[in-house]
């Protein structure tokens, strides 16, 4: 089984709990839940299975298959990034001029430094 969505499905069947009986153990909702097991979320922040583990009182060994394959499933998303940037830069390259990218860049570094000031206002 390498799906995290699946295994937390598994493990809350076995365990006789509904998707809103596992949420108010752990204090999420049960649509919450529900995303992670079909996959319509992303996977969780560590503290948030150990969070969810806990309300399943998984065993260690269960435990960390959780975290292995969120870990998996994690880097798997970061590789698809990575393709997809370098399929974007090489399709830069092969369409643009220099002087086209230097320009494209900066206008994303703009967006980009405005977008951290918008952040930073909203988290204070």
């Amino acid at each position: 089984m390498n799906n995290f969505g699946t295994l937390l499905k598994k493990y809350r069947e076995k365990n006789s709990l509904s998707q809103r009986e596992l949420g108010e153990r752990c204090n999420l909702s049960r649509i919450y839940i529900a995303t992670l097991e079909n996959g319509a979320r992303g996977v969780p922040p560590e503290s948030t299975i150990l969070k969810i583990a806990n309300a399943l009182l998984l065993a260690d060994v269960e435990i960390d298959k959780l975290l292995e394959i969120a870990q998996n499933q994690k880097m798997a998303g970061y590789f698809q990034v990575f393709k997809s940037i370098d399929f974007l830069a090489n399709a830069l390259v092969q369409n643009f001029s220099k002087d086209e990218i230097v320009a494209l860049t900066e206008k994303l570094e703009s967006k980009l430094v405005t977008a951290d000031k918008e952040t930073s206002r909203h988290s204070i």
